[in-house]
């Protein structure tokens, strides 16, 4: 992930991300253009600026790419947060909302600078089972409403199957590739929206479905 996010460079080979190659000589300038332009980051840790409210969390790399002007920044970051259901929250601080919130707050940020990737390294595994539906649901609209490219590392088998593909990785290694059915995908999709439509309506925690999607009851 660190790699393909020009964290790390390549020791040898080449690595191409949008068009550009990248090896172990390219200039860090290039691939912080890289990073600011191309990719957004969600992390498990959120990785939010404590002392930034949410708001501010979200102007933060439109302000660094400098493209638009500061009322277009201020609007642009307000409507993301009201995407993602945090429009009462948008003056609190990260040490003020729930880790749901937070990565919430992560997303939109993420996504501010339109990246043509996004990398996402275990998003929900600080998250409670209703958080983590609520997340995968923003996720899976932003990919096929803005058709944002996503790479997910997660040790969460539960959430293979919203995938397209899925690459199983063993010491190291690239060990299983697998092709997930549309029919499958549409059908696990369909469970996760019935999901977050019940936790949004205030139904109670036993009426809703395992995340996997079995017919059965959460105990």
């Amino acid at each position: 992930m660190n790699i393909i996010g020009t964290i790390d460079k390549p020791s040898k080979g080449d690595v191409y991300i949008c068009g550009l190659r990248i090896k172990f000589s390219t200039a860090d300038t290039l691939l912080a253009s890289i990073r600011l332009n191309k990719l957004g980051f969600v992390f498990q840790t959120f990785n939010l600026i404590g002392s930034l409210t949410a708001l501010e969390n979200v102007e933060l790399p439109m302000q660094l790419q400098g493209k638009l002007s500061r009322e277009e920044i201020r609007n642009t970051a307000r409507q993301l947060l009201q995407d993602v259901g945090l429009e009462q929250r948008m003056d609190h601080f990260p040490n003020q909302l729930s880790g749901g919130e937070q990565q919430r707050v992560t997303i939109a940020r993420s996504i501010a600078n339109k990246p043509k990737i996004l990398l996402l390294d275990e998003p929900t595994g600080d998250l409670d089972t209703r958080s983590t539906d609520i997340v995968m649901k923003i996720l899976i609209d932003l990919n096929m409403r803005e058709k944002i490219t996503m790479i997910m590392v997660t040790h969460d088998v539960g959430l293979k199957a919203f995938a397209h593909r899925v690459v199983k990785m063993a010491d190291g290694k690239v060990n299983k590739i697998q092709v997930i059915p549309a029919s499958a995908r549409q059908e696990i999709i369909g469970n996760l929206n019935k999901r977050v439509e019940a936790i949004h309506s205030g139904v109670d925690a036993g009426e809703l479905m395992i995340r996997e999607g079995i017919n059965t009851p959460l105990d």
